[in-house]
């Protein structure tokens, strides 16, 4: 069906101002409205002038496994959890402006749930999931799979060229996800990186790295693809605080920048980048920030989400920390606001209890 304007009787800029106000979970139903509202809301420009006007929606994506039984204490709203088969990951989602929860459909096919330590990024209104474990057989796969928000489906994508890697450094820019490092299936570690086009599903190659990095940390800084920490092979499990970063316009790699990163390496996996600023779980009680050379602490994390704490963005320059305050505490979620002069407010909410699962990997979008 064609619709002469978007609605009818409506200029096309008024059209566009109802359009960018729904919500984004009925875009899979919107663009079956018309060819004219499909282009609409599948449009670079329409999720730009989401964004720009406050209606864009914010997403936190975790990989996170299912429990099987969930039972409650009585007191000191304690949990406790009994498997009662092989431990299931789904992708949750959290709304941080309403504290809602829900589940992304499985992806057809999958043997038993998502890929154990599987990767994820985000770019445009789609989720890229890259490798991870095999839930059968617990062997590294080269999987690529691709969920588009808007049509509400999955692909499967050009699988991941070159030797099975686990716990690699990813991230995503514009429309290119980078991956870098991780480790072969002899635990080798690997100094070799690539680039995935979501739009033509292809791979390319890039540069080595100065050195191999087993389980880095991936994350985009000032429009370079930062690969943070990790550790060599002949040094297991001693992370460096060393960095390297990969200029996507000159197509090269800095030098490595040695005590880039604080003390406290071993907190790498919660390093991310926010409006130039790059911040990290520290302790695992204080969120710091790196301003010039050095880190400072920005603020406190509240106590009752300082175990097994994650850390991630959630669009509008805000944080958003998932954890417990201690071994069977319940899960909480904190969405973070930073003002100038006036530090960190944190706003709590509750985690349902068919979210109390373990959260292997997370990432944020917001459409």
């Amino acid at each position: 069906m064609d619709c002469p304007n978007l609605i009818p009787g409506l200029p096309h800029e008024i059209a566009q101002e109802c359009l960018i106000r729904i919500p984004y979970d009925y875009f899979r139903s919107v663009r079956h409205v018309c060819r004219q509202w499909k282009q609409e809301v599948e449009s670079a420009p329409f999720r730009s002038l989401r964004k720009e006007t406050g209606m864009a929606q914010s997403v936190v994506i975790s990989a996170q496994s299912e429990p099987s039984i969930v039972t409650a204490g009585e007191q000191n709203n304690t949990k406790s959890y009994t498997a009662s088969g092989p431990i299931v990951y789904r992708l949750s989602l959290f709304h941080p402006d309403t504290g809602r929860w829900g589940l992304l459909p499985m992806i057809p096919g999958m043997p038993i749930g998502m890929p154990l330590f599987c990767q994820l990024a985000t770019t445009g209104n789609k989720l890229v999931m890259l490798g991870g474990w095999n839930g059968e057989t617990w062997a590294a796969t080269d999987w690529v799979f691709v969920y588009d928000f808007t049509a509400g489906t999955w692909r499967q994508g050009a699988p991941i060229p070159g030797p099975r890697r686990s716990f690699f450094a990813c991230a995503a820019f514009e429309n290119l996800v980078f991956v870098a490092g991780g480790h072969d299936n002899d635990k080798n570690g690997l100094k070799s990186a690539m680039v995935y086009d979501v739009s033509s599903d292809t791979w390319t190659p890039l540069p080595d790295m100065s050195i191999e990095r087993d389980e880095p940390k991936g994350f985009f800084l000032n429009g370079k693809f930062v690969v943070a920490g990790g550790y060599i092979t002949a040094e297991q499990g001693r992370f460096r605080r060393s960095v390297q970063m990969f200029d996507p316009v000159n197509w090269t790699w800095d030098p490595v920048e040695e005590n880039w990163l604080d003390e406290d390496v071993k907190a790498i996996n919660s390093c991310l980048a926010v409006d130039g600023k790059v911040y990290k779980l520290k302790d695992g009680r204080y969120v710091a920030v790196r301003e010039g050379d050095t880190w400072r602490i920005a603020a406190e994390v509240p106590a009752d989400a300082r175990m097994t704490t994650r850390l991630v963005t959630a669009g509008n320059n805000r944080l958003v920390v998932i954890g417990g305050g201690s071994h069977g505490v319940l899960p909480v979620a904190y969405v973070a606001t930073e003002e100038a002069g006036k530090g960190m407010t944190w706003q709590r909410w509750d985690v349902p209890m068919e979210y109390w699962g373990h959260i292997q990997g997370i990432c944020s979008m917001e459409l």
